[in-house]
C-alpha cells in the first residue's frame, strides 16, 4: 500500500472516512500526491448520511475538483483533481466545529447540485448530521422534516439519519418522532 509519502497517485477508492480524524488523516496523508489533471478520486460514502464532512471538504477543495459523472445512482460520487494540493491546512479546518452554518448551507447546495434527484434525500440527510455534529438538534430535525414522508420511510439513509437523532436526543424537551 502507498503510503502517501513516496507514490503520486492517480486513481483512489476512498470508503474509509468514517468519521472526523480518519477523514482528515486520508485527506492531508493522500489528496497532496494526487496528479493534477490526471488523478481520480471516488468516495463510496458520498451519500451516507454520517460522512458530512466529505461534502464540507470538497465544497472548499471545489477548486481543485470537478465532478466526473459516473453510473447512475450509484453510492459514489467521483472527482477529478484539476489543480496541485499543496496547502491543505490553510484549506481544512482543525476542527469540524469550525464550519460555520452559513458554509454548510453552501456546501450542501453544491453538493445537491452534482447529483440526479434520486440521491438528493440522502445528500439532505447528511446535511441534517452536519448541524447534528454541531449540536443542532432543531436544524438536524427541520431539515429532516422537510423531506416526504414517505421518502423518509424508504430511503435508508434519511431513515438511519432520524433514528439517530431520536436515540441521541430523547432527553431534550421536544422528541423525535420517527415518520
Amino acid at each position: 500500500m502507498c503510503n502517501g509519502t513516496e507514490h503520486p497517485i492517480e486513481y483512489m477508492m476512498i470508503d474509509a472516512m468514517k468519521d472526523w480524524v480518519l477523514a482528515k488523516k486520508i485527506l492531508f496523508t493522500f489528496y497532496p500526491h494526487l496528479i493534477a489533471g490526471k488523478a481520480v478520486i471516488i468516495h463510496e460514502d458520498y451519500y451516507h448520511n454520517y460522512t458530512s464532512w466529505i461534502h464540507l471538504f470538497h465544497y472548499r477543495l471545489r477548486d481543485y475538483f470537478e465532478p466526473i459523472p459516473i453510473v447512475k445512482n450509484s453510492s459514489g460520487v467521483a472527482f477529478k483533481c484539476i489543480k496541485p494540493l499543496k496547502n491543505l491546512s490553510a484549506i481544512i479546518p482543525d476542527d469540524f466545529m469550525d464550519f460555520s452554518a452559513n458554509e454548510i448551507e453552501l456546501a450542501f447546495d453544491y453538493s445537491l447540485s452534482l447529483v440526479g434527484a434520486s440521491n438528493q434525500p440522502a445528500i439532505l440527510a447528511a446535511k441534517a448530521m452536519a448541524y447534528r455534529h454541531k449540536n443542532d438538534y432543531d436544524t438536524a430535525k427541520k431539515i429532516l422534516d422537510k423531506i416526504p414522508i414517505i421518502v423518509q420511510w424508504l430511503n435508508t439513509e434519511v431513515y438511519e439519519a432520524h433514528r439517530t437523532l431520536k436515540k441521541e436526543h430523547t432527553s431534550k424537551q421536544k422528541r423525535f418522532v420517527l415518520p
